[in-house]
């Protein structure tokens, strides 16, 4: 991870959706979209997300 102005930074997050896994929610928003789910533990439920990313153009 950089920061988003930083100079190495090639993607920058647009919209963040909680509690999804559907990447379509990123159609005509982002470029891409990357979903995630972590597995829960004894003291974690689990949680599941898509980030919506585009591609920064140099």
């Amino acid at each position: 991870m950089v920061e988003c102005g930083g100079a190495t930074a090639e993607y920058k997050v647009v919209q963040v959706h909680q509690d999804t896994l559907d990447t379509a929610k990123c159609e005509n928003v982002s470029d891409i979209g990357y979903q995630e789910q972590t597995s829960g533990g004894r003291r974690s439920s689990g949680k599941k997300f898509v980030l919506c990313i585009d591609k920064i153009k140099k």
